[in-house]
């Protein structure tokens, strides 16, 4: 699957949601891989690169660090920030092979999974590059948090369903159970289930939910949205998240799986 964003949206998203969600979990399912000096990885999916990051600044300066996403967009976002880091981009459909002669160490995805198109194939694919002993982890979100619940069902209602269904996609996708069954079935062995939490503080809330709709793939259509329809919208979640707010300020706890499994 491949999303389309707007030419601003890169840089919004590194803006806005990589310091509140994605560099810290970026964070903790590196920590997790353990990535050491001198390994090579590949980073699926990698969006501007804030894992590929953090996994070079390990491996360097004998180690290697490949990024994959299917979007240009993100990519060039991800070469722009990666400045000074010699590492290969590699803009690919996850089912295609990037791997080096002696294979990766490592191989990781953060919230990649669900848009694997066939991800019996991907799995096989990302396995097959594995050096031996190699390792793959892959996290998906542990279902909805109180903040994504509320603005699934305020655009739902007020927006669009089939636009509530594109955002509630990533969170909706199968549990870690059965990613652990899928692991297994590509050939991994010692596959591991981490369930890792995070208390995610959102300063003001009507401030962030428009910064965080202009970075999603559907930008587009929320951006040509009438401008009463976008206040209704904000309302709307902010009516749902009532007993988490104070004084607009929204605290809450998230959750993710890392399933983690070795070639």
């Amino acid at each position: 699957m491949t999303f389309q964003f707007t030419d601003d949206a890169p840089a919004i998203y590194d803006r806005v949601l990589v310091p509140l969600w994605f560099g810290r979990w970026a964070a903790a399912l590196v920590d997790l891989v353990d990535p050491k000096p001198g390994e090579q990885v590949l980073d699926v999916g990698c969006a501007t690169g804030v894992a590929t990051r953090l996994i070079y600044d390990r491996v360097a300066p004998a180690g290697r660090v490949d990024g994959m996403d299917a979007n240009p967009k993100m990519l060039a976002q991800a070469q722009k920030l990666s400045e000074g880091r010699p590492i290969a981009w590699i803009r690919s459909d996850v089912t295609q092979r990037a791997d080096p002669d002696e294979g990766y160490d490592a191989i990781l995805s953060q919230f990649g999974y669900h848009a694997f198109a066939d991800k019996p194939v991907a799995l096989a694919s990302l396995t097959a590059q594995l050096a031996p002993r190699g390792r793959l982890a892959c996290s998906i979100w542990d279902g909805h948090s109180v903040y994504t619940s509320a603005l699934c069902k305020a655009v739902a209602r007020i927006v669009s369903p089939d636009l509530a269904a594109q955002l509630a996609a990533p969170r909706e996708a199968q549990g870690p159970e059965q990613l652990a069954q899928d692991f297994l079935a590509a050939g991994l062995r010692d596959v591991r289930m981490t369930r890792q939490e995070r208390t995610i503080d959102i300063p003001d809330l009507r401030d962030f939910l428009p910064q965080h709709l202009a970075a999603t793939p559907q930008t587009g259509l929320f951006g040509a949205a009438d401008p009463c329809l976008r206040d209704a919208l904000v309302a709307e979640v902010e009516s749902h998240l009532a007993p988490y707010l104070q004084d607009g300020r929204l605290v809450y706890t998230d959750a993710v799986h890392v399933v983690m499994g070795y070639r």
